[in-house]
């Protein structure tokens, strides 16, 4: 190609395996910004909104023209791009936290008050930790009058954080006398926490749909109390996130770095994918095809422990960072993951303050990062595809969310890779026999009980790894606690992910 005064102007063609970083701008000033909104009063919203609707404006007077050519578009996201995202998600704040703020709940908290609740359960019942036989659900209120009151009900769009002997299945439409307190925490989703007085009164039962989920949720906790020891404790949690039965195998799971396969999280889709293409790419099935085998058992998974938000979001966290690696391209995870985080952060900015989201979001980046380089340089080292694959992924994972999860314990677990590796055989038959022995239950008893004994083969194997890493001498290392521990052990992993991928000789496990 030449220009009028005949110089030649050679144009290089587009790396198609550089990384598109175009919204990692827009997402780390959404991020913060929610920090900052979700914890103020709505009219922080409303001047967060205003600044950046007259910033948008002023750039589009501006803007100068971009012409076709790619080189000139800026590689990490234009103003532009900040200043809409920021607006949209001021606006969202805005909307929520005026809902929220009707009714004066804060205010009654506050004040310590008994109010009469009217309100539908948002969430699965979840074991309460440190109140044996207390549950916790989430009710999202649509109004509530103070007890004793003659004044009319006051609509509401607060959420409530309720404590209660026997948690009602989630989709449930209840009325409830509680005493109100305030939430320990500016950035929690719930305004206030409730201790439920007296009888919970169910007003609507749940649609059809979630009410099957939830029978199917109880008939597997009924086949695995049939089961022995670790298998029978382990399968609700491996297959729905259910850790109430856990006992003392619940430290062993945190200390050997398996207690991500009790919860549904983004990690937890990451790894059943894992092992899902590691089986696909095993069994021949051409690598453009292999999204079929762990979207239909991510997509099993889902149904079983119910299509809640913090379920979607977590297998789409995961699912963006396996599927970059089923297709080839895992450069396209990562503006998938940008564009997930801005989509989901303004659709509910209350995320992110929510640890499962964070942990989410890095493990994700780090499998879409760096699992397929670790597996193209160990199999360089002459090791199987299928193992470099299925190991590359939970090393990935761990060093990414290893910072995240120090700020929580300052300890590192020092078997979580091997353990990971050694259980992960086990995660899809647990999980996908779970799955299947909750459906067969009621009907086919039979073959929910084979189900649920293969599911529960896994999950001793899984337990008995976590029993025996924790076990180990040196399994909990204690850290640094804080930002300085936070920054050396980045730079631990920085230097040891450095070695792994840039040793000549291709260095194997």
């Amino acid at each position: 190609m030449t220009t009028d005064g005949g110089t030649a102007v050679h144009h290089e063609p587009p790396d198609r395996s550089a990384v598109d970083l175009r919204l990692a701008v827009p997402a780390l000033a959404v991020w913060p910004s929610a920090l900052v909104l979700t914890a103020a009063p709505v009219v922080a919203s409303g001047l967060f909104g205003v600044v950046a609707a007259l910033a948008l404006a002023a750039l589009l007077v501006r803007r100068p023209a971009i012409g076709r050519d790619r080189s000139a578009r800026p590689r990490f996201g234009s103003p532009l791009l900040v200043c809409g995202t920021v607006l949209l998600l001021s606006l969202s704040c805005a909307a929520r936290i005026a809902a929220r703020d009707a009714g004066r709940i804060a205010e009654l908290a506050r004040s310590g008050s008994t109010v009469e609740l009217v309100g539908t359960v948002r969430s699965s019942s979840a074991l309460a930790s440190g109140a044996p036989g207390t549950w916790q659900v989430l009710l999202s209120v649509e109004a509530l009058r103070p007890v004793g009151s003659s004044a009319a009900w006051s609509p509401s769009g607060a959420a409530v954080r309720l404590f209660v002997p026997d948690g009602p299945d989630a989709g449930t439409r209840v009325v409830l006398t509680a005493r109100l307190s305030p939430s320990a925490s500016g950035h929690d989703r719930a305004v206030a926490i409730g201790r439920v007085r007296g009888e919970i009164s169910t007003r609507d039962r749940p649609d059809p749909l979630t009410s099957a989920l939830a029978s199917r949720r109880h008939a597997l906790t009924s086949l695995a109390a049939d089961l022995p020891g670790d298998a029978g404790a382990l399968l609700p949690g491996v297959a729905v996130g259910d850790t109430s039965a856990l006992g003392s195998l619940d430290a062993a799971m945190k200390t050997s770095g398996l207690a991500h396969l009790t919860a549904v999280s983004g990690a937890h889709f990451s790894m059943i994918g894992a092992v899902v293409l590691a089986l696909s790419s095993w069994c021949g099935v051409p690598r453009r095809w292999r999204w079929l085998p762990v979207s239909a058992v991510g997509g099993c998974f889902v149904l079983l422990v119910g299509p809640g938000p913090t379920v979607v979001r977590a297998a789409l966290m995961g699912g963006i960072g396996v599927l970059g690696i089923a297709v080839g391209r895992p450069s396209r995870s990562v503006p998938a993951l940008l564009a997930a985080v801005l989509v989901l952060l303004i659709a509910d900015p209350w995320l992110c303050a929510d640890l499962g989201f964070l942990l989410s979001v890095v493990a994700t980046g780090g499998i879409a990062t760096l699992a397929a380089p670790l597996a193209g340089r160990w199999t360089s080292g002459r090791v199987p595809s299928a193992l470099a694959v299925a190991l590359a992924v939970p090393v990935a994972a761990q060093a990414a969310c290893a910072p995240v999860i120090l700020l929580i314990d300052p300890a590192v677990s020092l078997y979580a890779v091997p353990a990971n590796l050694v259980a992960a055989p086990a995660v899809a038959p647990a999980t996908v026999g779970g799955l299947l022995a909750a459906l067969c239950a009621g009907w086919w008893p039979f073959g929910a009980e084979l189900c649920a004994a293969v599911a529960g083969t896994g999950c001793w194997w899984i337990g008995a790894v976590a029993r025996c890493c924790a076990a180990l001498p040196g399994a909990r290392v204690s850290w640094l606690a804080g930002w300085p521990g936070l920054l050396t052990l980045v730079v631990a992993t920085g230097a040891g992910l450095a070695l792994l991928l840039r040793c000549r000789r291709g260095m194997a496990p």
